[in-house]
């Protein structure tokens, strides 16, 4: 039916169709009926920067930075029409529309709604990187960064009022984001100590030290230092 010339039963069955399936956490994926859909790089690039919620003028000076607008407007025109022919194959407007995406679901926009509720368990489960792999677009790099920070920080804050286990997850997921997250490290080397595993507690600590002297020649901080009796054998 939606291969049909009979263009008012193809717009009725269009309304059933499946919402597509976005990924960019950790891989840059669009599914539609269960199956990938191979872009081109510039539709990979355009469907990313809707999905980050850019409008069109904002997602066309992404993509064509060095050009004037009028060029940007057109490019951003023919890569529409493009796209629209690989989502929409039948010619109903059904996922492509004049202001963006419709109909379609995507990962990061469940991340993003874990990180307002401060969901820690649900960001710990969703958060992947890199953002989009493969693109290297200024406003993907960008938006990565911001998911990391806002990732980072909650995490942190649930750690405080966490159960050991969950603390435990959390903190050592930030350190694997940020090696050099400084609180992170106090967190955990404190609850490490509680539980009695000093030697875990002393291994991270020498592991941290090495590494902020050999990238910012800096020490750890005092407080930090403090959390150990002896820290000589973690140097």
């Amino acid at each position: 039916m939606l291969e049909s010339d009979w263009s008012e039963a193809r717009d009725l069955r269009a309304a059933e169709l499946p919402d597509l399936e976005i990924n960019l956490l950790g891989r840059l994926q669009v599914k539609l009926f269960g199956r990938d859909v191979h872009l081109t790089d510039r539709q990979q690039q355009l469907v990313t920067l809707l999905t980050l919620g850019l409008s069109r003028e904002e997602t066309a000076e992404a993509m064509w930075p060095e050009t004037d607008a009028a060029k940007q407007r057109n490019n951003s025109g023919v890569q529409v029409s493009l796209l629209r022919r690989t989502l929409e194959p039948w010619g109903s407007r059904t996922y492509v529309t004049e202001s963006g995406l419709d109909r379609y679901s995507a990962d990061i926009d469940e991340l993003k709604a874990a990180l307002a509720d401060g969901n820690a368990d649900a960001v710990l489960r969703l958060y992947r990187e890199p953002l989009a792999p493969g693109l290297t677009l200024d406003a993907v790099q960008a938006a990565g960064e911001q998911l990391r920070e806002e990732t980072v920080s909650v995490l942190v804050e649930a750690a405080r009022s966490a159960d050991g286990a969950a603390a435990q997850e959390y903190l050592r997921r930030v350190l694997e984001l940020e090696p050099l997250h400084e609180e992170a490290l106090q967190q955990l080397l404190g609850r490490l100590l509680k539980l009695g595993r000093r030697q875990e507690a002393v291994q991270r600590y020498g592991a941290f030290a090495r590494q902020l002297r050999q990238e910012l020649d800096l020490e750890p901080l005092p407080e930090t230092s403090a959390l150990l009796d002896s820290v000589g054998s973690g140097r």
